[in-house]
């Protein structure tokens, strides 16, 4: 791994904050010639087509230290390109952040030597720098063009190309806004302006992660929830900000599951994401500039009615109609109704895929990220600043609002219909996420069963409510599976009949098991009204 003499240039070493936007080839070509980009350029636009070629060890040892290591042609000679985790993360909203070392070379060989002395101690360890070999390549046709936006200097690159690796390939078309000078919301204000003339989506994985993707054969997995922690003491605002973050978190992590198409899990986690998301919107309402609040709230609730198909077919095709199917003998009504749910699951699933591609949803994403890395989400008037209060007397406050609503609807259990079932179940969902929320701040050996009997009310109601949307799913499915044949009116009778059939055991279980279910949330002991847990 070494050169001659004079053949190698170190460049230098830099932190790199930028921010990716996947978008469609027709909607790329348009980018250029948007007056948008033509009112904000502030120089001269190049393009260049780039080779790289991603090295790593057999064993994949970069990637599982979170980097990745690319020598690549632009036409004038050779550049390596060492990316690594940031040492200091800092408050950027979403945006990628890595620390880049670059060195220009004459020949497309390794050379380390430049290196800060931590990473020469990484790629010595083990003989990891020995070790390295071609893993994969991207080829692309990039054009820059610089921006000026809100006093900060902002590098666009247009990529379009393609990822290789063991003889297949994955075609890839994004933009890449990179802050060159100036502050970091300079990226969501650019990207967010952007939304707004073509429709895109967050690109959370960098080009080196889907180049391993295509190297191994992964696909992009369902991310769980992180959970953070607030300590007594904090503020208000501190914990919606720490909140706010781990939701945007989770859905920006779920994006490409989706995309994928692949698991459940992904739409289902995504949309967790967002009710997490809305539940903290209306947990600290009164800490969150109104208009911001109400704008975020309304398009918060579009983009989760969006993705709301795919899960109800999801869930009626896994909890009742594949139970029912294993229960009974041979079927032939049940399989071709099975084929045509499946169907309309697929269509649920472009509808969840467009949705997540949108300028809208996006937007949203975009815009939260940047107020909550410069606190604009914040009331501009503050003469009774919620947000500097102290969240743990906030949240027993909160807490104990929340319960009052629930135990109101919840004492008449036994005489609500379907629609005030529903509402009890959102009401209950809207206590649990905020009791989560907030249960760090109090002692474990009280949080624990309030919310494990919460919990439980909550599935017992959920599963209430799913045989309810299993009746609108049949009456989505009916018609379609009734002029698909002949036959095919007396064939959807028959199933319909046999699903209903099943559906009025489940909601009899559940019934009876609602009384339970509550009186042991009643009884529960109400954790927000112990002592906190100790600083």
């Amino acid at each position: 791994m070494t050169d001659a003499p004079g053949s190698r240039c170190f460049i230098g070493m830099t932190d790199e904050l930028e921010l990716k936007l996947a978008l469609t080839p027709a909607d790329a070509a348009r980018v250029p010639h948007l007056g948008l980009i033509r009112g904000l350029r502030c120089g001269e636009a190049r393009s260049r087509h780039l080779i790289s070629t991603y090295y790593d060890t057999p064993d994949l040892a970069l990637r599982r230290s979170g980097m990745a290591l690319r020598i690549r042609h632009d036409g004038d000679g050779y550049v390596q390109t060492l990316k690594a985790p940031a040492a200091a993360k800092g408050k950027h909203g979403g945006l990628q952040h890595m620390r880049e070392a670059e060195t220009r070379l004459s020949e497309p060989v390794p050379d380390l030597s430049h290196l800060d002395a931590d990473l020469r101690g990484f790629f010595a360890a083990d003989g990891v720098g020995a070790a390295l070999r071609p893993v994969f390549t991207t080829t692309i046709e990039r054009t820059e063009i610089p921006l000026a936006v809100r006093g900060g200097t902002i590098e666009l690159a247009l990529d379009q190309g393609e990822v290789a690796a063991n003889g297949a390939t994955v075609p890839l078309s994004e933009v890449e806004f990179e802050l060159k000078a100036g502050a970091p919301d300079a990226l969501h204000q650019a990207a967010r302006m952007l939304t707004g003339h073509v429709d895109a989506r967050l690109q959370t994985r960098s080009k080196a992660a889907r180049g391993y993707d295509l190297f191994t054969g992964d696909v992009p997995a369902p991310v769980k929830a992180p959970k953070p922690a607030l300590t007594p003491g904090m503020t208000v605002a501190e914990a919606f900000e720490r909140h706010a973050a781990a939701c945007l978190h989770q859905i920006r992590a779920n994006i490409e599951a989706v995309v994928a198409g692949d698991d459940p899990e992904g739409v289902h986690k995504l949309r967790v994401g967002l009710r997490r998301l809305r539940a903290m919107l209306d947990a600290f309402e009164p800490a969150i500039d109104p208009g911001r609040y109400a704008w975020l709230r309304s398009e918060l609730r579009w983009f989760q009615q969006e993705l709301g198909p795919a899960r109800e077919w999801d869930v009626f095709i896994a909890e009742t109609l594949a139970p029912l199917r294993a229960h009974v003998s041979a079927n032939g009504a049940l399989d071709e109704f099975a084929a045509t749910a499946e169907t309309l699951r697929g269509e649920a699933y472009a509808r969840a895929r467009a949705a997540v591609a949108t300028g809208r949803a996006t937007g949203t994403l975009l815009a939260l990220e940047a107020w909550l890395g410069t606190g604009a989400w914040r009331p501009a008037a503050r003469g009774n600043d919620v947000g500097a209060a102290d969240v743990t007397a906030y949240a027993r406050e909160t807490l104990d609002t929340r319960w009052k609503k629930l135990r109101k609807l919840g004492r008449k259990h036994d005489r609500l219909d379907a629609a005030k079932l529903h509402r009890l179940r959102i009401r209950g969902k809207k206590l649990r996420y905020t009791g989560e929320a907030f249960a760090s701040l109090f002692r474990a050996k009280h949080t624990e069963p309030c919310l494990n009997r919460v919990e439980a009310l909550q599935e017992t109601l959920g599963s209430l409510n799913d045989a309810a949307t299993a009746e609108r799913l049949l009456a989505e499915a009916h018609p379609r599976l009734a002029a698909a044949s002949e036959d095919g009116l007396r064939t959807a009778d028959a199933a319909t009949a046999a699903v209903r059939g099943w559906l009025a055991a489940q909601v009899d279980r559940d019934t009876r098991q609602l009384g339970a279910a509550w009186a042991a949330v009643a009884d529960a002991p109400k954790f927000w009204r112990k002592k906190p847990a100790k600083a």
